[in-house]
């Protein structure tokens, strides 16, 4: 029987391989050696160059969120010499929605942008790694389309989905296969969920599937979300906080198009909003900004309400952020952040903002609540007494993380013969 290895990323396992600057409360990260080619390659990547890489579900559609958690893995690989094929995730439809301008930063660090579908095309033969990328882990859907082993399970969330599209456009029930079957054919070495509800799952349910694994450990580390690691370009940023200075004070309040009716109601001159624990908050339509960090999903919708509460609301109340120093540059300047969705409460977590999450009824409240897990159970892990865990994670959990990613990569690299 193999050890299952359950490992919250504590400072004794901070190696020296990284420097790190001094961080205030509202600092972002610095960089985390993202040098280009040029440079003398790190002693933490040796073995590494060369490394073929087929990283599944690569989502690039222009998400401000999954920029800020896929392009730190991507800088990574990239630092270290790695050889990426990035299979889009497919979750839109369309090739020109799959691969959005918005994510253009992120096309240089791969080697080859591959379209969904035909998933027989990518021989694991021809890779000594298949990744997971950062995103909602649709465990479920995913063993449909790809039966084979994943070897890196990196930086997202495991959505426990009910229901899943099959190939010919029915829907089929996923509810009698638990966490443990979900993963048992993947057989995978690594897993570094983001948040503390996935974390938990995993630890509770993921030891029978261990079990069965052969000559393989499988490893669990809590990353506390890799976008704590994403790089702004500081200019930008210091634009966009000159910018946004009118919201010193001021709420901020995302909510997806599809969620919005459902927890943010109008009524005369105020905002009544519906949280997570189904409870209701009052205030007054001045003191509220609408923003969303997905324009493809959200724009219409805020340029509806623009024009329907025109009479209550000014025009630069309503945001939608193009660009992630858009993103945060704005959250930096808030007072509270009510969101339903996950990486805006990431966001005001890293800059040590008050959150509060809005009900979001969906198979996707997993990542919700695992955010609000972190913050309330892990305050206190931290190396110092004046550390925040925003800080913590970014100095040491994500760290912890890209060391065992590069750890994982090596020993597999040395065990297999790539055809």
């Amino acid at each position: 029987m193999l050890a299952l290895q359950s490992t919250i990323l504590q400072p004794s396992y901070f190696g020296n391989d990284r420097f790190v600057q001094p961080f205030t409360p509202v600092d972002l990260p610095t960089t985390i050696a993202t040098t280009s080619a040029t440079n003398n390659q790190q002693s933490d990547c040796q073995g590494l160059e060369g490394t073929r890489v087929l990283l599944l579900d690569v989502h690039l559609e222009g998400n401000l969120g999954d920029e800020l958690e896929t392009l730190p893995l991507l800088q990574e690989l990239r630092r270290c010499g790695v050889h990426t094929t990035a299979v889009l995730s497919g979750w839109l439809e369309g090739s020109e929605k799959q691969l959005g301008f918005r994510s253009v930063r992120e096309h240089a660090l791969v080697d080859s942008l591959q379209a969904p579908g035909n998933y027989e095309r990518f021989l694991p033969s021809e890779y000594h790694a298949v990744i997971l990328s950062p995103g909602p882990w649709k465990l479920c859907e995913l063993r449909r389309r790809w039966p084979n082993r994943i070897d890196i399970m990196m930086g997202g969330s495991i959505i426990l989905e009910s229901m899943v599209n099959t190939a010919r456009g029915k829907k089929e029930s996923c509810e009698e296969w638990d966490l443990s079957k979900r993963l048992e054919g993947f057989k995978p070495m690594l897993i570094v969920p983001r948040e503390a509800y996935s974390f938990d799952m995993l630890q509770q349910n993921v030891s029978s599937s261990v079990s069965s694994l052969k000559a393989e450990e499988t490893a669990i580390y809590l990353s506390g979300d890799l976008s704590h690691s994403f790089v702004p370009a500081p200019a930008s940023l210091e634009y966009w906080k000159r910018v946004y200075a009118w919201v010193d004070g001021m709420t901020l309040v995302f909510s997806r198009a599809s969620n919005i009716a459902n927890v943010v109601a109008i009524k005369g001159r105020t905002v009544e909003l519906t949280t997570m624990d189904h409870g209701t908050v009052v205030m007054p339509a001045n003191k509220v900004v609408f923003a969303t960090s997905s324009a493809l999903e959200d724009a219409t919708v805020f340029v509806d309400w623009e024009h329907q509460y025109y009479r209550v609301f000014l025009e630069q109340q309503f945001v939608v952020c193009e660009t992630v120093e858009q993103l945060l540059g704005l959250v930096s300047r808030s007072e509270h952040v009510y969101t339903d969705r996950y990486h805006p409460g990431v966001v005001a977590h890293r800059f040590e903002k008050e959150f509060t999450l809005l009900n979001y009824p969906n198979d996707e409240q997993t990542k919700l609540v695992g955010l609000a897990k972190l913050v309330k159970d892990y305050s206190h892990v931290s190396s110092s007494s004046s550390h925040s865990l925003a800080r913590t994670i970014k100095e040491e959990w994500n760290p912890r993380a890209f060391a065992k990613l590069r750890e994982t990569l090596r020993t597999l690299r040395r065990s297999r013969t790539v055809y």
